[in-house]
């Protein structure tokens, strides 16, 4: 089992979610403009996680054969143990031998624990889009702060009551932790009451109000998180 090997499987893993990993991760430090640096890994998404699988079965088919080899080694020398105790105490001393192939530093690297924690690893790399999201909190329904002075003056509190909702269509949306990235960015914007976006779907559903923000300063923050807005359709005022 060669540790550029293994190591390979995790590089494939983590790229294989890093269009997912990397928004998400951008918004947690505040620097949406990092969010769509990896967004043109997606389609090779699928490609990455199956090279990954790959490599994960191969190298637990030879670390189990490999195991199996020393298995019967070491039988085949209790074996001969009942004729020479000489022998068979030599014949164990060469199956140990056999069993490090890399001095004792590293044997560490070819056992079965770190196999499974790099399996692990891989999983949870690759499984991040179904729950990387959660790391941003709900942030589903974003409830309207006290009006501002600022508000006040522009005439904001008579409409407070009266939001305007509008659907806009996001294509390009490849997994749930995209869409709770995008909803917990525009969920952020003042004026915005309230957001919903579902990746199934690939839409955002936004209930803001016209006096505080624009539809097109909405546009311009989902942009930024490297998913642009395709449609946008007025449903109420």
């Amino acid at each position: 089992m060669k540790k550029s090997f293994l190591g390979l499987s995790v590089f494939t893993a983590i790229a294989a979610s890093l269009c997912c990993i990397t928004p998400v991760l951008a918004i947690l430090a505040g620097s949406t403009g990092l969010a769509s640096s990896f967004s043109w890994l997606s389609p090779a998404r699928p490609y990455l996680i199956g090279l990954t699988v790959a490599i994960l079965a191969i190298s637990w088919y030879q670390h189990l054969k490999r195991k199996a080899s020393l298995r019967r080694l070491s039988a085949a020398a209790a074996d001969e143990s009942g004729e020479n105790g000489l022998t068979a105490s030599l014949g164990a001393a060469t199956v140990v031998d056999c069993a490090c192939e890399e001095p004792n530093r590293s044997s560490f690297m070819q056992s079965t624990t770190f196999l499974i924690l790099v399996t692990l690893f891989a999983a949870l790399s690759i499984a991040f889009p179904y729950y990387g999201g959660y790391l941003l909190g709900s942030s589903r329904s974003h409830v309207a702060q006290e009006p501002s002075s600022q508000m006040i003056a522009m005439g904001a509190v008579a409409d407070m009551s009266k939001p305007t909702k509008a659907i806009l269509s996001i294509p390009s949306m490849d997994c749930e932790a995209c869409a709770r990235g995008i909803q917990h960015v525009v969920t952020q914007l003042p004026g915005v009451k309230d957001a919903r976006v579902s990746f199934p779907d690939k839409k955002a559903w936004i209930s803001f109000d016209p006096q505080v923000v624009r539809l097109e300063q909405i546009d311009s923050a989902i942009n930024a998180t490297g998913f642009p807005v395709q449609k946008q359709e007025i449903v109420s005022h």
